[in-house]
């Protein structure tokens, strides 16, 4: 009987043993796991600059590229020097930037020059000079490059205008496997639009700016993350933030935040438009997403460039609902990691 009893024990510790061991390796594996790898492709208007300063802080995110696009709000070049000098002031190096496509697909392009302006010189803010310069690739080369280079599919955040990302996809078609999901801040589902264009009242600025590119990019088959105005709206940028903001404020890249919300504070109401996609993007749980059919309007008049539902239309995934305060807690915390 004693010799079981020592036999049930060795197995017993052993088993013990085994648990422990196994829990460790698990732990070391959830550790060392690699980051997704993402490029963001903006048109460097100041919310921008929050997402690509929350992209670059995360530690679940390799961010390999990010290219500029000069059919939205900043200018191309000058986009391309200030997501530089973004970087410098986060600490990091090395991430190609690159300029891309300066017309929409057709008509002119509508950013006011005076907010334009205004943009490219980051709101009258400080900022640091960057060490690196620009790539001298073109944006929708160095998109293609970067897909295919990367050892798996990679995770791809469109910020402004989607006049690069048609051009990848329309030119580039054997790539779209490499794109593992395609998240887009853009469209006015079922609440009004936000171009400041009295005549039209139905659609968002970004699908406005270049709305046959959209069309091509909802159509290009690659798995999509629409966030819409129907989320934004439901992030403003407020005081209660704002404070939270200020009062946890650690880092370089939150220190500027804070700067840039007191600024846009004083302006029109502004919302976490990008930030938003930038944070569903690394936290998905935080937002509600509908399956939906969607298509972009681009008749001439009151409802040209609006985002409408449609049997016909292309299926997109639709984040219809956030939970603000998650929201709230994953950007702050994260910004201040820099």
């Amino acid at each position: 009987m004693i010799q079981i009893r020592r036999i049930f024990m060795v197995l017993a510790t052993t088993a013990v043993g085994l648990l422990a061991a196994s829990s460790i390796l698990a732990a070391e594996s959830y550790q060392v796991s690699q980051p997704e790898p993402y490029i963001i492709d903006t048109d460097m208007d100041f919310d921008d600059w929050f997402s690509i300063l929350y992209l670059v802080n995360n530690p679940n995110v390799d961010v390999k590229a990010i290219t500029v696009t000069g059919t939205g709000v900043a200018s191309c070049e000058t986009g391309v020097d200030n997501a530089l000098r973004l970087l410098a002031l986060a600490g990091k190096s090395g991430i190609p930037v690159a300029c891309g496509k300066k017309k929409p697909l057709h008509g002119d392009l509508l950013v006011e020059k005076d907010y334009r302006d205004t943009v490219d010189n980051f709101l009258g803010l400080e900022m640091p000079n960057a060490k690196d310069t620009g790539s001298d690739e073109y944006a929708v080369e160095l998109m293609r490059r970067t897909l295919s280079e990367s050892n798996k599919p990679v995770n791809i955040i469109a910020l402004g205008p989607l006049s690069n990302i048609e051009s990848l996809l329309y030119g580039y078609d054997y790539l779209k496997p490499k794109v593992k999901r395609l998240y887009i801040m853009g469209g006015a589902v079922d609440v009004p639009g936000n171009v400041k264009d009295h005549d039209n009242k139905t659609a968002e600025w970004n699908v406005y700016a270049d709305p046959h590119a959209a069309i091509v990019v909802l159509h290009a088959g690659v798995p999509i993350t629409l966030v819409p105005l129907d989320a934004t709206n439901q992030v403003p940028i407020s005081k209660r933030v704002y404070n939270d903001m200020a009062k946890q404020q650690q880092s370089s890249s939150a220190k500027f935040i804070v700067k840039a919300m007191a600024k846009e504070m004083q302006m029109d109401k502004q919302y976490f438009w990008d930030p938003l996609v930038a944070v569903i993007a690394t936290n998905p749980e935080i937002a509600t997403v509908q399956p939906m059919r969607l298509k972009i309007i681009v008749k001439k008049g009151p409802d040209y460039a609006r985002t409408v539902k449609s049997a016909k239309g292309s299926p997109v995934d639709v984040v219809t609902k956030v939970d603000e305060k998650a929201f709230d807690k994953a950007f702050i915390d994260t910004v201040n990691q820099g």
